[in-house]
């Protein structure tokens, strides 16, 4: 969510400097993400997580953020943005569900509640800190450093993921 909300505070800016889009420009390119995410969730969504399983459907949609945020570091023509911001889009859009099912599935009923309550803070507090991590980056390294700090935070993310994951197939399976 960070990573994510990194870009979202950073964008507008990044694209205006390196490909001089204006602010109707940006909207579009916005309302694209709102759309994929929108059309993946209602066309997508339940068949990857049935294909892939959760946990799966979880670091693919990590991988395919980092790889679009670093893409749109590198993005130097419009084309590269659109591509990256799809499949930026199209991640996002399947680790939202994806995770709050996973918190329910592996949390006990009687802690559901409190659970997922505190799911959403930790996810508010990500959303309020990514744009502000993003324009440090942006305005004391690099234009392009919010980018490749939000991939490099995902590729930690898919790191952890993955040793989950094997710990979880070593561990015995309850009876």
């Amino acid at each position: 969510m960070t990573a994510f909300s990194v870009m979202t505070g950073t964008f507008s800016l990044y694209t205006e400097h390196t490909l001089k889009l204006s602010a109707e420009d940006n909207g579009f390119l916005f309302a694209l993400i709102g759309l994929i995410g929108v059309l993946v969730q209602i066309f997508v969504l339940k068949r990857f997580v049935k294909f892939f399983q959760e946990e799966r459907a979880t670091t693919i949609s990590i991988i395919i953020m980092a790889f679009s945020l670093a893409f749109i570091a590198i993005g130097n023509n419009i084309y590269i943005i659109i591509i990256s911001v799809a499949l930026l889009a199209f991640g996002n859009a399947i680790i939202g569900p994806v995770l709050s099912a996973l918190v329910s599935i592996h949390t006990p009923a009687e802690e559901q509640g409190n659970i997922m309550g505190i799911y959403q803070s930790v996810g508010s507090l990500a959303r309020l800190v990514g744009p502000l991590i993003g324009t440090f980056f942006y305005g004391f390294v690099s234009i392009d450093s919010p980018y490749y700090f939000g991939a490099f935070m995902l590729i930690i993310a898919v790191l952890i993921s993955m040793k989950y994951m094997e710990n979880k197939a070593k561990s015995p399976v309850p009876q």
